[in-house]
């Protein structure tokens, strides 16, 4: 009989072998970052973005913290703060005022994307562990149609041989 192999460990499984989704992920959300960088001069003027309650980047971080974990929706705040139009110190204004003012926005969307990120990637971690359960049992599932047919042929050999053994005249 085929051996079925067990399941491994709730923490042994191993995260996604393709760095492919991180990548995929990262470059997405990096060319949106672009967009909006390149379309705030061309439409709306520099520093227009860093006047608004809400900066278009803010989209952009959700959508990868939300759609492909933690480490995109870090690298991508990452990104963003690198993009960011920082604004000039008015005269007048304390360097350390300023400083933290500027710094308010990439600091929230660190704590968004930590936030979003982890639990999207607990997410990610569940769905992965029901893939890997349902690829066990298919390959347990194939096992068993294996040994049905395998079985199947077993029988199947033994009606034969005890129908030629029957009809077969006695030499006794």
């Amino acid at each position: 009989m085929s051996h079925i192999a067990e399941l491994p460990p709730r923490d042994m499984i191993a995260p996604d072998a393709d760095g492919g989704s991180f990548l995929r992920g990262f470059v997405g959300s990096a060319v949106l970052l672009l967009a909006i960088d390149a379309v705030e001069p061309l439409f709306f003027g520099p520093g227009y973005f860093s006047g608004l309650t809400y900066h278009p980047f803010w989209i952009v971080i959700l959508l990868a913290a939300v759609q492909h974990g933690l480490f995109v929706g870090l690298s991508v705040v990452g990104l963003a703060t690198l993009l960011m139009d920082w604004p000039a110190r008015p005269l007048g204004v304390d360097i350390t005022a300023h400083y933290a003012d500027v710094a308010t926005a990439p600091a929230q969307w660190l704590l968004v994307a930590l936030v979003v990120g982890l639990y999207r990637q607990h997410q990610l971690r569940q769905e992965r562990v029901v893939r890997q359960a349902a690829d066990r049992l298919q390959q347990v599932n194939q096992t068993l149609t294996d040994e049905i047919r395998r079985l199947d042929a077993y029988v199947v050999q033994t009606e034969r041989m005890v129908a030629i053994a029957g009809s077969a005249p006695n030499s006794a």
